[in-house]
């Protein structure tokens, strides 16, 4: 087997089984964060099933190929929008005529559903309806966040896949295959902010906002560093413009700060972040995660912006 996918052995086991013996479930339920692979995988997983070479999935057949270049005739991906009921009853009374139709090029049909906790539920109904009485020939692939957003009935029907975040190691090793031309430097600043999930690390080390937000929280901390006022207040004034940008600092800034005080308690070393977490005590790691955290609600409560900065500015423990 050659799928290409970080971490999740035991995922990539369960799919690897029904391959190799054949018995293909009629639905598979990929869950698991935003951005950590689920359609990623789910994709690999329908070019495995209708892969014809050796290695499984090859990458080099005609029906591998079909499916790299997104005109394979039996495949089918639908949904994604990831608003609230975007997923309409229509598209899926057109799969379920569709899927009882004789595959075109092999022995079966693929349909992946991205996002199915955004199915109505007239959607999720007639879903269900194929899932209940299914067709020999085909493998209904549906990927979501969590298990608990869709109805017990389709979980139910399903061979659940759960996908989890990887080690930081593992994320590293992802982000330089896939983001080549990134420094070293970059793609281990993006490893630190992502939790693990490789897509948001993607976006940390492509989109200009997120790497904005993402140097304005390293900023901040190294402005604690060295426990001074001022230099705190000037590495917070880029968040009194914008409510959004904020809260994505904020969150930013949370993480580190998580990552610090487990180096601090572990006396291990993490790049970018030796001197903070040598200047500072577990004590006052603490008070400023618990002060980022209260500033965070204060926003989703909807409270005047730069009142919040000031706040954060004057309860942030940077007197060492």
């Amino acid at each position: 087997m050659s799928f290409h996918f970080y971490g999740n052995t035991k995922a990539l086991q369960v799919l690897q089984q029904s391959i190799q013996t054949g018995h293909l479930s009629h639905a598979y339920l990929f869950y698991g964060p935003a951005g950590v692979g689920k359609q990623t995988l789910a994709k690999q997983f329908a070019q495995a099933i209708f892969c014809q070479g050796e290695n499984i999935p090859c990458g080099h057949c005609i029906p591998c190929q079909k499916m790299l270049k997104n005109i394979h005739p039996d495949f089918q991906e639908l949904g994604g929008q990831n608003t609230k009921n975007s997923f309409h009853v229509k598209e899926v009374r057109a799969i379920r005529s569709d899927a009882y139709i004789r595959p075109n090029d092999g022995e079966a049909k693929v349909y992946l559903l991205n996002g199915v906790d955004n199915m109505s539920k007239e959607a999720a109904n007639s879903l269900l309806k194929v899932l209940e009485e299914p067709p020999d020939n085909v493998v209904f692939l549906l990927t979501c966040p969590s298990r608990s957003a869709v109805l017990p009935t389709l979980v139910s029907r399903c061979v659940p896949i759960e996908i989890f975040p990887v080690t930081q190691p593992e994320c590293i090793q992802a982000l330089q295959e896939l983001s080549p031309d990134t420094t070293l430097e970059e793609i281990t600043r993006a490893s630190q902010l992502c939790d693990g999930i490789i897509g948001k690390g993607l976006e940390l080390l492509s989109d200009p906002e997120e790497i904005k937000a993402s140097q304005t929280a390293f900023q901040i901390l190294e402005s604690l560093s060295k426990g001074n006022e001022l230099a705190v207040v000037v590495a917070l004034s880029p968040l009194e413009n914008s409510r959004p940008f904020t809260k994505k600092v904020l969150l930013f800034l949370s993480n580190l700060l998580r990552l610090a005080l487990q180096a601090k308690i572990k006396k291990i070393s993490i790049w970018g972040l030796d001197d903070f977490i040598q200047k500072q005590s577990i004590q006052s790691i603490l008070k400023m995660a618990d002060t980022v955290e209260t500033c965070i609600g204060m926003l989703e409560q909807n409270a005047n912006l730069k009142l919040c900065v000031t706040w954060l500015s004057a309860n942030l423990p940077y007197s060492i």
